[in-house]
């Protein structure tokens, strides 16, 4: 699976482009974003699907999935489960090493419509260099929104050469955010968002409310970025008490461990301690 050329001297129709979807725990919603990768006006050269070690392997979706003819797919399967931060660090990394021009990322609850990659590489071909083209999203419930997150994102190879990779050690929460918003641009990279190109995001994996994991990692997150990061810019004492009532208000159980774990992540996210720490567990 490899690519050739330069992206930033290519004709857009010239670029070639590999696909990189992160799968983990949701086969339903990857057969509908994999189908939909397969509808595109405009293919992707390659497709790699990086399983995060999840349940049932991607590779029986992969198998089941009636792809164009002549579509190279290739399934890596991690050994563990390293989070979205982590998927994305070692995807990207493939992309880095492959020769291919573009990366198209796809989480694996991302329907996106039959022109999406054709109406980013045209996107992309307007940027005077290298860039990150952001798809909008429309939200289970409608909501069309703008924020960027790996919900459909064109990526050249040189941006991801010069900002490097995404933050592994925050394993989940705000590695898109500061890949994104922050990294790329402080790159000298443009970040363009797309009003008139919506994927949908579908429901993948069924949790209904947060569980206590996710809010340590929301707060440790949160005030290692404004701390470490942003450098104390931003309205994190704010967010993390939208947090603390998000944890009283809106749960029915286990209110009292949920507020543990913010306390846990405010402590470990002031002593800078990333990395998978907490279980993803519900």
């Amino acid at each position: 699976m490899t690519g050739q050329g330069e992206g930033g001297e290519l004709d857009a129709d010239e670029r070639t482009v590999l696909a990189l979807v992160l799968t983990y725990n949701s086969p339903d919603t990857l057969a509908a974003t994999l189908q939909a990768v397969g509808e595109q006006t405009r293919l992707p050269d390659a497709v790699l699907i990086l399983d995060n070690a999840g349940t049932p392997p991607a590779d029986t979706v992969a198998q089941g999935w009636t792809r164009p003819p002549h579509l190279d797919v290739r399934v890596l399967r991690e050994a563990e489960n390293s989070g979205p931060a982590g998927g994305w660090a070692r995807a990207l990394e493939e992309f880095a090493g492959s020769g291919f021009d573009l990366a198209w990322i796809l989480d694996d609850d991302i329907v996106a419509p039959p022109t999406c990659l054709e109406r980013l590489i045209e996107e992309y071909a307007k940027m005077e260099k290298s860039a990150c083209v952001i798809a909008s999203v429309r939200t289970p419930r409608g909501v069309v929104t703008h924020y960027p997150g790996w919900c459909s994102v064109l990526l050249g190879r040189e941006v991801v050469e010069s900002a490097g990779l995404p933050r592994a050690d925050f394993f989940w929460w705000a590695e898109d955010f500061e890949y994104l918003m922050l990294r790329i641009p402080a790159a000298g990279f443009p970040l363009h968002i797309t009003p008139d190109v919506v994927v949908d995001h579908q429901h993948g994996r069924k949790e209904w409310g947060n569980p206590p994991w996710k809010y340590y990692y929301e707060a440790r997150n949160n005030v290692y970025l404004h701390l470490y990061i942003k450098h104390g810019r931003g309205r994190w004492p704010r967010k993390l008490a939208a947090l603390t009532l998000r944890a009283l208000l809106r749960e029915d159980a286990g209110r009292t461990l949920r507020l543990k774990m913010i306390g846990r992540g405010v402590v470990d996210g002031v002593r800078a301690r990333l990395g998978r720490r907490v279980e993803p567990v519900s």
